[in-house]
């Protein structure tokens, strides 16, 4: 098997994609076993006092161990399973986990193992059986199942308590500036490059800001807690002379998001949870950071690319020292027309050279409502985002935005309002979704 294979099963046991009723019962069983082993593995003796089995002996505990590795194993095969939706492993589950209870009344009646153990091993499996043999049925039944992962619908609720209840803005990059600019193809010699290059000309709008931070946070809690600098851009091509793209049209417009800090996600986690300090990150500096997408995009469905944008810094360039400096290095970036280039690495080879394919030139900042803008990173302009990540975004910011507040308006007033009065609006909107 080819590494780049290797990987691609990775990312399917990561994302789950296309996962079945029936596989996914499979995939939870396998958590019971798993759990279950490790208890008989790690802690015999606990497994005594629940199942109230007679005291073990040395050589009894050790088989009990045993068992309980062999048990978290066969788990941890049911969850890999389960997960890379194999139709014929879950096939191969249901004709083999009800011969369970035979098995384990025969090991009771030759006292090879005590019987409230051979019980707890007989129910567990024939409920499993149960369990994915009904989940079949309504896989045949129903067709496809389509609802989000547990995961993500944890996050997602997550994403939405914060958003509406604590912070009462986006749970990140809440506040920031606006700014239309123009994109252009620097047609690189790579023609698929090029070609890409010419799916992102024409007009778009960034917003800069802060990932962390909210506007008007304490200076003591903005000066202890590390952040990083982020930009959303949204390409888009104008119909009429005086389009804003404040409203993403579906497939016509890209929604790309970017954060310094790391060229991948666990990168930028680490950097901010060791203080803010790697990967070249400057707090202070829109200028000096290099910002990356963090998930990789189709292009064409022909080619897979990483995503940076680099702004360009001009000679005798200076790093402002605090959060003001780097608001006026911005304003002062914008009246210049500054130029961020636009650059890729295939993906695959992560020593692969960055290419320069397309560049963005500020024109002017606007002032709008950004409580009624919404970047939604999906698929547009020939660009698929691709990996775990995208996934969990498609569920994550619509949850974001349905509980946030939708205007600036509505935000000064559930301020004033308070936490409580906020924390009543979110369960009684999660209660409405449910009824419907």
């Amino acid at each position: 098997m080819s590494a780049s294979k290797f990987s691609d099963m990775f990312e399917r046991l990561l994302r789950a994609e296309g996962q079945s009723r029936a596989a996914r019962s499979v995939e939870y069983f396998g958590l019971v076993d798993f759990t279950l082993g490790l208890i008989l593995l790690l802690n015999p003796w606990l497994s005594v006092l629940l199942l109230h089995i007679p005291p073990l002996t040395m050589q009894g505990e050790n088989y009990l161990r045993l068992v309980g590795l062999l048990v978290s194993g066969l788990g941890m095969l049911y969850i890999v399973s389960g997960r890379l939706n194999a139709e014929g492993f879950v096939f191969a589950s249901l004709l083999d986990r009800p011969m369970v209870p035979g098995v384990m009344a025969v090991l009771w009646y030759k006292d090879i193992l005590p019987g409230p153990l051979a019980l707890a091993f007989a129910i567990s499996d024939f409920s499993g059986f149960l369990w994915t043999l009904l989940a079949w049925r309504a896989d045949a039944r129903l067709g496809p199942y389509d609802r989000p992962q547990l995961t993500v619908r944890i996050a997602a609720a997550i994403f939405g308590f914060v958003s509406g209840v604590v912070r009462n803005a986006r749970t990140f990059h809440p506040d920031g500036r606006v700014i239309r600019g123009m994109v252009r193809s620097l047609h690189p010699p790579d023609a698929q490059l090029a070609q890409a290059g010419e799916l992102l000309a024409g007009a778009v709008l960034l917003r800069m800001g802060m990932g962390l931070m909210k506007k008007g946070a304490p200076r003591w809690l903005a000066e202890h807690i590390p952040d990083a600098p982020s930009i959303a851009c949204r390409f888009f091509s104008s119909v009429t002379t005086n389009e804003s793209g404040l409203e993403r049209r579906p497939g016509k417009d890209l929604d790309l998001l970017c954060t310094a800090g790391g060229d991948r996600l666990w990168k930028l986690v680490m950097n901010l949870a060791t203080g803010g300090r790697m990967y070249g990150l400057q707090r202070f500096d829109y200028f000096k950071n290099v910002y990356y997408s963090q998930v990789r995009y189709r292009v064409d469905a022909a080619l897979d690319l990483w995503i940076r944008l680099v702004p360009g810094v001009r000679p005798g360039h200076t790093s402002p020292l605090d959060d003001a400096g780097r608001e006026q290095q911005l304003t002062n970036a914008i009246a210049d027309h500054a130029i961020v280039s636009i650059e890729a690495q295939r993906v695959g080879d992560r020593r692969a050279a960055w290419v320069a394919f397309a560049e963005l030139r500020f024109e002017e900042e606007i002032q709008i409502d950004q409580e009624a803008l919404h970047f939604d990173p999906v698929d547009g302009r020939g660009f698929v985002p691709t990996g775990f990540l995208t996934d969990l975004r498609k569920t994550v910011y619509p949850a974001s935005v349905a509980h946030r507040p939708p205007t600036e308006r509505d935000r000064s007033r559930r301020d004033r309002e308070g936490i409580v009065a906020r924390l009543v609006r979110y369960f009684r909107h999660r209660s409405s979704v449910t009824q419907r």
